[in-house]
């Protein structure tokens, strides 16, 4: 592992530390890859595969579980309509935040508030 550490600079993990945060800190937002490549400063598949190689799950999949866990949090701990949800989430379109939960989840968000 040493080794595979050494083709990264410390900007370079520090990048990749702080691109984390920024997607934490901008669920709501409709993170695209060239947004993220633009805060990271660094190329499509640097950042790929920086992310996977320091945080151990693909970025595409980091942001849909962030994204998930939080619209599972605000579905079970507020009043919140779903379509108030599916914003706040980064999800412009309802029937992919849909798909995306019940994908994720094997249920739809409106199951969950039933439950």
């Amino acid at each position: 592992m040493k080794k595979r550490l050494k083709r990264w600079s410390k900007a370079d993990l520090d990048c990749l530390y702080g691109i984390k945060t920024f997607i934490e800190e901008n669920l709501s937002q409709p993170l695209t890859l060239q947004q993220l490549t633009a805060e990271a400063a660094m190329n499509e598949k640097k950042l790929k595969e920086g992310f996977l190689f320091l945080h151990g799950t693909p970025l595409k999949q980091y942001i849909l579980e962030k994204r998930m866990q939080a619209a599972h949090h605000l579905l079970c701990e507020t009043d919140l309509p779903i379509k108030e949800i599916h914003s706040r989430c980064g999800y412009v379109n309802l029937s992919s935040f849909y798909r995306a939960f019940a994908g994720f989840y094997g249920y739809s968000p409106a199951t969950l508030r039933r439950i």
